[in-house]
């Protein structure tokens, strides 16, 4: 595009005083800034740093840091001097980490430590470190650092790292899969490999929350559920081999997802439907034998484990659990999500 037509987008996009007019002009300039026009891009920081819609400099903080390249200082200055507007803070966060790395690790550490921050900067502050340093201070966290609570702020470890004179770490270890995801040969080996490359496609880069993965289970996870139910022979083997972590399934049209819950969740994932999701007590109309091992939307897919091990399907909020085979064993029911 013409730096003419550029300019006169940014002219209009600072000369707005709300929303409604701005809109046009911003957008217009995001997507070109997207497209690699440095222009576009420079327009973009100049409004972070000195536009009058708080809410407009957030937006365009967040479009800054996602075409941002890893050890690109071209929009560091915007970034440090967005750490200290409420708008644009969190998305200047990362993307200051991201643009100088542990350069950037000081000044990020004084907002993870600092008691008077707003808690989502700085949960936002830990998360970004421990991804760029290879930390754990995210363990068993939610990946997103907005659901975090003040509770869950490792501030003295973060500190203690800070004092060690930020150490690049080792990280997590990568979850251990079954090397017959590569080589399968028997039919539950070979749907499993499909399934694995489906998830594929759908995976995040998240090391402190593995997602869309298949993976060998835990095995006290394995132990904690073969206590509790005896599960047919296919299903069993599948859980030990091929565990899913929190892999959602896209169906051809919306709301077909499919939640399949493998051995780290499994027993969560009876609270309300066959246990009270507080006390843990028995609920009433639930049939016995029926374990949940996946569901679209909250309603179940359950395994009857005291029959033939076929897979049944109900809808919920009915006023009971009408139960209807929708397939003879677990291996089918697989091969329909793959």
């Amino acid at each position: 595009m013409s730096r003419s037509r550029v300019a006169e987008l940014a002219s209009k996009l600072i000369a707005a005083k709300d929303g409604a007019a701005a809109s046009p002009h911003w957008t217009a300039l995001d997507k070109l800034a997207r497209k690699g026009d440095r222009e576009a891009s420079a327009a973009l920081a100049s409004y972070v740093e000195n536009g009058e819609l708080g809410f407009i400099r957030g937006f365009l903080a967040a479009t800054l840091f996602e075409i941002t390249k890893p050890g690109s200082a071209e929009f560091a200055a915007t970034f440090i001097q967005g750490l200290t507007d409420d708008e644009t803070c969190y998305w200047s966060i990362q993307g200051l980490v991201r643009s100088l790395g542990a350069a950037a690790y000081e000044r990020v550490c004084a907002i993870a430590l600092s008691a008077g921050e707003a808690l989502p900067h700085r949960a936002c502050a830990i998360k970004a470190l421990s991804t760029s340093a290879k930390q754990t201070f995210d363990r068993g966290l939610d990946e997103d650092p907005g659901r975090w609570r003040e509770d869950h702020l490792r501030v003295d470890e973060v500190e203690a790292w800070m004092k060690n004179g930020f150490p690049i770490g080792e990280g997590y270890s990568s979850a251990a899969q079954d090397p017959a995801l590569l080589d399968p040969k028997t039919p539950l080996e070979r749907v499993a490999a499909k399934l694995e490359k489906r998830l594929a496609s759908w995976r995040r880069d998240e090391a402190a929350n593995p997602n869309s993965l298949l993976v060998v289970a835990d095995t006290e996870d394995l132990r904690a559920i073969t206590q509790r139910f005896a599960l047919p022979a296919e299903y069993a083997e599948f859980l030990a081999r091929f565990s899913p972590t929190k892999a959602l399934i896209k169906g051809k049209r919306s709301g077909d997802d499919v939640r399949l819950f493998g051995a780290s969740e499994l027993l969560d994932a009876q609270k309300g439907y066959a246990i009270h999701g507080r006390s843990g007590e028995a609920l009433a109309g639930w049939p016995k034998g029926h374990v949940v091992i996946a569901s679209i939307s909250a309603d179940p897919f359950v395994i009857d484990t005291l029959g033939s091990g076929a897979i049944l399907f109900a809808e919920h909020g009915q006023g009971r659990w009408e139960f209807e085979e929708e397939f003879a064993k677990f291996g089918d029911f697989l091969k329909s999500l793959v």
